[in-house]
């Protein structure tokens, strides 16, 4: 695997607390970083003057004022300026654990049919006053069927994975990060990759850090559970409309496929009470499998009743 090979990609919105010691985890991961393209998003703290003297400090460190607004834009300008073979997401609040790019490329490098590697990571909640209160170790494994796993919601996140180039293109031409998205962004970019096609591999070890800051600002925590449950009931419809033109699917699996997604629309339009819907809902076609807890099974079974 040649030297410098990977482009992490960070957008920066408020993070002068965070910003430093994600980008030093990159650093860290060694000569195996080409590039280190961190996206400000507009901030109204002082990230930007940490970002100038991070890029002083780090010859590997490229800034830039964010052209547009929002999270997927910034991803898709810093993917515009890279150059690297693989790709790294990277939020400016979390940050990488020594070894996880060495190990995800060593892996890729003999397994060339990987897309997308994937490993364990780690959840830190902090208060409000940036105080560690819980942690939570996220043990992942080799999964037989992928793509079931993100359809179901099967969280991992973004900074787990390591991405080939010409992956990340096919999904950002497929507008995996659409900046129209407001809710599950990461979600929607890696269920394109695997509705695309993408092949994942998993190795073994902890090498993120997500960390969860409680009343934390964003555009989807300033929702009401509503407007974010029709939103997340747009991301589903799309992902139907996606899989439905995928050829490499078998149409067994996109039965499935679509049952899988749809029973997840009955139960955010169900627990919501959200009209309108233009979705067949029927007994024969929800995979309670899916659906925890015997209040949502009922009110699921409230609105296919009286749909019916």
């Amino acid at each position: 695997m040649s030297k410098h090979a990977v482009s992490v990609i960070i957008p920066c919105y408020n993070s002068a607390k965070w910003i430093g010691a994600a980008v030093e985890s990159c650093i860290d991961q060694g000569s195996c970083i080409k590039e280190i393209i961190i996206v400000d998003d507009h901030s109204t703290d002082n990230s930007w003057d940490i970002l100038t003297s991070l890029k002083e400090k780090h010859g590997s460190v490229i800034i830039e004022q964010n052209p547009l607004k929002g999270a997927n834009n910034a991803r898709n300008y810093g993917f515009s300026l890279s150059s690297g073979n693989f790709i790294q997401w990277l939020d400016s609040d979390d940050f990488l654990l020594p070894g996880k790019l060495d190990a995800q490329l060593l892996f890729m490098e003999k397994n060339p049919s990987v897309d997308i590697a994937y490993s364990d990571w780690r959840l830190d909640i902090y208060d409000e006053n940036k105080k560690l209160f819980k942690t939570e170790y996220k043990q992942c494994t080799v999964y037989k069927d992928f793509l079931y796993e993100l359809l179901t919601d099967n969280w991992i996140a973004s900074h787990a994975y390591l991405l080939r180039r010409d992956t990340v293109q096919q999904v950002v031409n497929m507008s995996g990060w659409n900046p129209l998205t407001s809710v599950a962004q990461d979600r929607e970019f890696f269920t394109k990759a695997a509705l695309a096609g993408a092949t994942f591999g998993y190795i073994k070890g902890s090498f993120a850090v997500y960390n969860r800051r409680l009343k934390m600002g964003s555009v989807s925590r300033s929702m009401s559970d509503e407007d974010k449950a029709r939103n997340i009931i747009q991301l589903l419809n799309d992902f139907i409309e996606v899989l439905q033109l995928q050829s490499w699917i078998s149409e067994t699996n996109k039965k499935k496929y679509k049952e899988i997604l749809t029973t997840q629309i009955l139960y955010y339009a169900s627990i919501y009470d959200i009209r309108g819907l233009n979705n067949n809902f029927s007994f024969k076609n929800t995979d309670w499998r899916l659906i925890k807890g015997y209040r949502s099974k009922l009110k699921m079974l409230k609105r296919l009743i009286v749909n019916k």
